[in-house]
């Protein structure tokens, strides 16, 4: 599954937990955090998840503190073997 995520579009830390959310169902009680989308990524174990993060340097504006605290945690989670992660 590959899920896209455009720097052109995202505005908020809470679109981007909107795009992922469908394609990692996220429970009811998700904190929408970092920590959060950890615990969602390693609970489901390795999978072919593939995020590619089209855009990114104009998400480091939009999103300003929260983008590197979520680029951390996906990049950390590839290399844990859970996902695949891109960023363009």
């Amino acid at each position: 599954m590959r899920i896209l995520l455009d720097g052109r579009r995202l505005r908020s830390a809470a679109e981007v937990y909107e795009t992922l959310a469908p394609a990692l169902d996220f429970p009811p009680h998700f904190g929408a955090n970092p920590d959060a989308l950890w615990d969602v990524l390693s609970e489901r174990g390795p999978t072919d998840l593939e995020i590619v993060w089209r855009h990114a340097d104009r998400s480091t504006v939009a999103l300003g503190a929260d983008y590197p605290r979520l680029v951390e945690v996906l990049k950390a989670a590839a290399d844990a073997g859970l996902l695949s992660f891109e960023l363009t």
